[in-house]
């Protein structure tokens, strides 16, 4: 739930202090779950990969490029401030935080 609501309330202006009233608790309480802002953010991108459909690869290397660009395209509309976060954000899904910064 505390995901859901910072992805709804879009990951790039979020507080703690602004998703914790969205869910009626003390701010205090969200850190019981995560650590920071940065790792709510982090969970809530990983939300919004897993919520996307991504092409499977195939032969063609330039269809493939393109559906995946459409799909996250659709991603970044759907999901206020994620393309901000992605494309200069502190935070990176979990799935990419193998990546160098």
């Amino acid at each position: 739930m505390i995901r859901e609501t910072a992805l709804e309330m879009g990951v790039a202006t979020i507080t703690m202090t602004s998703v914790a009233a969205r869910l009626g608790v003390n701010h205090a309480t969200l850190y019981r779950y995560v650590s920071s802002r940065d790792d709510l953010v982090k969970h809530a991108l990983d939300l919004a990969l897993e919520r996307s459909e991504y092409p499977a690869a195939g032969n063609d290397w330039r269809e493939f490029l393109y559906d995946t660009a459409i799909a996250t395209q659709r991603m970044c509309e759907n999901h206020p401030g994620v393309a901000t976060e992605l494309a200069g954000g502190h935070s990176r899904p979990t799935c990419c935080s193998v990546a160098p910064k």
